[in-house]
């Protein structure tokens, strides 16, 4: 199952582009095993100075299309490649631009809770998921998955368990709004936003549960004693438990 999902993976985006790159792939693949054969294969006299008359391809012919085939397959990489990085480019934008459509901040500094802000944000992060999903090269996805990752800690903090007439003044007015009272929140929006600053299982955290020796310990405690009391009275407690598991 995970094999597929890889494959399906990496098939995506499934565009004219990435299809038409990966088939001069193997265009390209076949005729330079078709060539490697034809020069194993060709005999002494088709390879002499004897002009050939045979009315067959000579390995000169094959080396012209082969060429060829690489040029068109540099060119469709090239142009693979900038489609790539405009998506790449677009997609970061749009997270930075849900961002800022949000983290508005009235006079005692507590963010928007206009209605049309939250579904405005809602709907530039679908945005910026459905260009991301375009991006077709490796490195191009491995610094939109940090971007996305940098993105949502960014709004994990500005998005806070706000109070309840934060959302709507009153309950029913999420149901039913006459319009008398502040536009609540829509829920749609709530979703979407909050889907994104859930953490991604998927991604790799690169931080990994490291500590300090006894002797950085040391070196540490000469400008941060505090820090190290902290973190040796870890260790102690810590010592202790496992003591008393035993």
């Amino acid at each position: 199952m995970n094999i597929f999902k890889k494959i399906m993976e990496w098939f995506k985006p499934f565009s004219f582009i990435n299809v038409f790159f990966y088939i001069l792939i193997c265009i390209v693949f076949l005729s330079a095993i078709a060539l490697t054969i034809m020069f194993f294969s060709t005999s002494e006299d088709v390879v002499s100075a004897v002009p050939n008359t045979s009315g067959k391809n000579s390995p000169k012919d094959y080396l012209v299309i082969l060429g060829f085939l690489a040029a068109g397959l540099t060119l469709t990489y090239n142009i693979r490649r900038n489609l790539s990085e405009d998506y790449f480019k677009e997609a970061r934008e749009q997270l930075k631009k849900a961002f800022d459509t949000l983290n508005v901040r009235d006079e005692e500094g507590a963010i928007s809770n206009d209605r049309l802000r939250w579904l405005t944000t809602a709907r530039t992060l679908l945005i910026a998921e459905r260009i991301g999903k375009k991006i077709m090269m490796g490195s191009h996805k491995e610094i939109h998955v940090e971007d996305r990752q940098f993105w949502r800690m960014q709004f994990h903090g500005i998005v806070k368990n706000f109070p309840e007439e934060f959302y709507a003044q009153d309950p029913e007015d999420m149901i039913w709004h006459d319009g008398q009272r502040r536009s609540p929140i829509s829920e749609s929006s709530l979703v979407i936003i909050h889907d994104f600053i859930d953490w991604d299982a998927s991604y790799k955290d690169p931080l990994k549960s490291d500590s300090f020796s006894e002797e950085k310990l040391d070196l540490l405690d000469r400008h941060y004693p505090n820090m190290v009391g902290v973190l040796r009275a870890v260790r102690r407690i810590r010592a202790e438990m496992r003591a008393r598991a035993e």
